[in-house]
């Protein structure tokens, strides 16, 4: 159980996607881990590619919305910085996933560095 108080999730537009550009960021920010895995097999994708919008890399939207097992995923590539920090407000995946009340987002975040 968390004490900690929810606040509103990030930045929703249109049909309810999240306002970012990037495919990799939008499927991590849903949840959906069979997209994102996809994405992953491809040796030629950047996984901390930003979105255009926001600058935030696909594991921070993963940790905002609460999507443990896509953080999951993400968290299996070497290649992906867990301490990236949003341009706007130089928070980590792990401080957005904390504000929000995502705990189990939040405890791989910390076992994994």
């Amino acid at each position: 159980m968390s004490y900690r108080r929810k606040k509103e999730e990030p930045e929703f537009g249109y049909h309810g996607l999240p306002v970012i550009s990037e495919p990799l960021a939008i499927s991590a920010s849903r949840g959906l881990y069979a997209v994102v895995d996809k994405f992953l097999e491809e040796s030629s994708i950047e996984v901390n590619l930003r979105d255009s919008v926001h600058n935030n890399t696909p594991l921070t939207w993963a940790a905002a919305r609460g999507q443990d097992a896509v953080v999951s995923l993400l968290l299996k590539t070497e290649k992906v910085n867990i301490e990236s920090k949003d341009s706007k407000y130089g928070r980590t995946p792990l401080s957005w996933a904390a504000e929000y009340g995502h705990d189990a987002v939040a405890r791989l975040l910390l076992r994994a560095g």
